[in-house]
């Protein structure tokens, strides 16, 4: 919520990311909690490179989706909390399959 106050509007999932795993130091630069978080916004940035989305966009979202490795097998996606649900809408499965566990894809990024 503070976020969105500071924002004036919903935070993509990557500014939540970043806001909730690093911090500035001193220096300016950006220190990650740890090393599996650096390595999750460094993969979401490499996707970004040559793709024509915007910050907030549902095709960014997803792009940061796929990056944090989409929905675990209980049900969460790592680094948004209780955000996740809110902001990438969980696929229906049959009970006990897992088969369409991280198989989300966005309208906007199908089009792409």
């Amino acid at each position: 919520q503070k976020l969105t106050e500071t924002l004036n509007r919903r935070p993509s999932a990557a500014e939540l990311f970043v806001a909730t795993h690093s911090k500035v130091d001193e220096s300016g630069h950006r220190v990650w909690c740890d090393s599996y978080a650096q390595g999750v916004y460094d993969k979401y940035e490499q996707m970004k490179v040559g793709c024509d989305v915007h910050v907030g966009s549902e095709a960014d979202d997803h792009l940061f989706f796929k990056a944090c490795g989409g929905y675990n097998n209980k049900g969460r996606i790592y680094g948004l909390g209780s955000e996740g649900p809110s902001i990438f809408e969980r696929p229906s499965r049959a009970r006990g399959s897992t088969a369409e566990a991280s198989s989300y894809t966005s309208p906007v990024v199908t089009q792409l």
